[in-house]
């Protein structure tokens, strides 16, 4: 099953709509760099990309059933560790 192996990389873990939201931040910066506005400098556009490009790694070797898969099972993590915190 495609999963993140560790603990640091299941927090660091993004939804595919996060990874989709953040390509569009990529293309306005691009945009704005382009124009000669104020924003970010080429090397930070490039950090968040590859940023972005670990963030698709979980999704690299997964078809779409792994896929749902893994988001049903991060979902029912999630909904018990709500459990948990709310027992505290």
């Amino acid at each position: 099953m495609c999963s993140p192996a560790t603990a640091a990389e299941q927090r660091d873990y993004r939804t595919k709509l996060q990874i989709i939201n953040r390509l569009w931040g990529h293309i306005f910066d691009l945009l704005l760099y382009i124009q000669d506005n104020e924003g970010k400098t080429i090397d930070q556009i490039q950090q968040e990309i590859d940023r972005t490009e670990y963030y698709c790694s979980p999704y690299a070797d997964c078809d779409d059933d792994e896929l749902r898969a893994l988001e049903l099972a991060r979902t029912v993590q999630q909904i018990k560790m709500r459990g948990k915190n709310a027992d505290a």
